[in-house]
């Protein structure tokens, strides 16, 4: 509320001299390459021994064996059981990350920890990626801070589509062009992305072309499509005839 205040402020304040403008709502974060790069089941290539070893009792096998006791004594569901159980499979297969989930149910009582293997359905930070090749997600487990679960992803989407409507009425208001970023960077972060003069972006890490290697912020290119958005914005709304910039006048990543 306070946010939204000091931007209706500030665009009254604008257009209170009659200047004409143009404002963007927000992006959803979560489709940019710093989350969107590695799998959220990251593990694979792991040998009979490694399995082994990590299934023991004196790793992950004892804590699956205070899971199985905890289920019995009625203080977890199967349905959580099954959440936390840790299961790592050899070979080609395709294992999950251990992590720290801080929204499990609290059963430190019992001596132990919030842990469950990732799924699909979370976001592994692309910083995190260092730290997999390290065995972190297997010998030892991977810190909240570096995963967005589908808890935590949903909460985000939920405030950015709030805020997104409260822009929206904000420049309805004030009659002002909205470039509406949120479904833009949907675009980008598709299959098929953004084409501009026959080259196509997207939000790939590094091939796709937008983003820079820390898989947050825009390449010069990326900045140009963004322009570019702005642009037909304003085209829209004041029926002007700005042209495009060309996205590849732009610097993007230099691929060897």
């Amino acid at each position: 509320e306070g946010a939204n205040g000091f931007v209706t402020a500030a665009i009254k304040a604008l257009v209170a001299t009659g200047a004409k403008g143009v404002i963007a709502n927000i992006p959803s974060v979560t489709a940019i390459p710093y989350f969107t790069t590695v799998p959220g089941t990251p593990i694979t290539g792991l040998s009979d021994a490694q399995v082994a070893a990590l299934m023991s009792a004196q790793a992950y096998g004892k804590y699956n064996a205070g899971l199985g006791q905890a289920k019995s004594a009625g203080l977890l569901t199967d349905a959580e059981y099954q959440q936390r159980l840790i299961k790592f499979t050899a070979g080609s297969a395709i294992n999950g990350a251990v992590i720290v989930d801080k929204d499990l149910k609290n059963l430190s009582a019992l001596g132990l920890p919030n842990y469950r293997q990732t799924t699909s359905k979370d976001l592994i930070v692309l910083t995190a990626l260092s730290l997999l090749r390290q065995g972190v997600g297997t010998q030892t487990p991977l810190e909240d801070k570096y995963v967005l679960t589908a808890k935590e992803t949903a909460k985000a989407e939920a405030a950015v589509i709030k805020y997104n409507a409260a822009i929206a009425e904000i420049a309805t208001a004030n009659n002002l062009a909205l470039v509406d970023a949120y479904t833009e960077m949907k675009k980008l972060s598709s299959v098929s992305g953004i084409k501009y003069y026959g080259q196509t972006y997207t939000t790939t890490f590094v091939s796709g072309g937008a983003f820079s290697l820390d898989g947050v912020h825009l390449t010069g290119s990326g900045y140009a499509i963004v322009a570019n958005m702005f642009i037909d914005a304003i085209n829209r709304k004041y029926q002007s005839t700005l042209r495009h910039v060309y996205p590849g006048n732009y610097p993007g990543i230099a691929i060897p």
